[in-house]
């Protein structure tokens, strides 16, 4: 990982992005008590590198919703600050607006982490691939000599055939000549 990217990650840490998500996923389990206590775009599906690029969907997707949600929400504080509104409102706009920041960060954290995790699996596959060409060379390799011990072997059968044979010939030739001649 970039020394900017574990930078960031700490920064992030510090600011209690661990602790936003532990308090987020207990009120995922509360608001959806229903449909067994899970939102599907805010878990990955299986540990693969197509499961792991869906769930970026999700953090972008999210990602996008709670930075509009900031984008519109902080000229709007400034605003209600402008124009003497109750403390009330403001500090519930406050609240939720550092609720949307703290989701942003969070994406962004998980993003972090999903990319490095996408990189460990993606080498873990192509280490595995090296490895099973490897062994398959080594396979091809012991076939190879054993289809040339088989060869050998056959010929060498064949020669002890063919030399077999001739010397019976002429063992035949023979004979039939010392009859032929008597």
């Amino acid at each position: 990982m970039k020394k900017s990217r574990k930078i960031e990650i700490k920064v992030y840490e510090l600011l209690g992005v661990k602790l936003f998500r532990k308090a987020a996923f207990r009120l995922e389990k509360i608001v959806h008590r229903k449909d067994k206590g899970k939102n599907t775009n805010y878990h990955i599906q299986k540990n693969e590198v197509n499961s792991l690029g869906e769930f970026k969907k999700y953090l972008y997707y999210n990602g996008a919703i709670h930075t509009s949600n900031l984008i519109r929400g902080i000229p709007l504080l400034a605003l209600m600050f402008l124009l003497n509104f109750k403390t009330l409102s403001i500090i519930v706009l406050s609240a939720l607006l550092l609720k949307d920041a703290y989701c942003v960060m969070l994406q962004r954290y998980n993003w972090i982490k999903l990319s490095e995790k996408e990189e460990i699996i993606k080498s873990k596959k192509a280490l595995k691939v090296i490895n099973n060409c490897n062994q398959y060379k080594e396979l091809l390799c012991k076939l190879a000599d054993i289809n040339c011990e088989h060869q050998n072997t056959v010929i060498q059968r064949e020669q002890t055939i063919n030399n077999y044979s001739f010397a019976e010939v002429q063992e035949n030739s023979k004979v039939k000549v010392r009859k032929k001649i008597r």
